[in-house]
């Protein structure tokens, strides 16, 4: 979804969504977060910076609303310590 998708509808629904279709015909549920869907300023440790991505708070939310469900993993990804100007 787009950003301006998640702001209209909010963070819950938009977990809703998106666990209603992950859970359709699965047995388990694994969470892949990628790093660069979260706003560059706050984390530039990313290949791929995205200006008006998830605020750390929104992709907190998003994360604690998917985990709820219970899923069997989770990971987070695309993380590139090089590129973090602030080490």
């Amino acid at each position: 979804m787009f950003n301006k998708e998640i702001e209209r509808l909010g963070i819950d629904r938009v977990a809703d969504i998106a666990l209603e279709k992950a859970w359709q015909g699965a047995k388990a549920v694994y969470l892949s977060v990628d790093i660069d869907s979260f706003d560059s300023g706050f984390v530039p440790g990313t290949g791929w910076p995205e200006p008006g991505g998830f605020l750390p708070r929104e992709g907190l939310q998003f994360i604690d609303r998917v985990v709820r469900e219970g899923i069997c993993g989770i990971e987070l990804v695309e993380v590139s310590p090089p590129y973090d100007i602030s080490d």
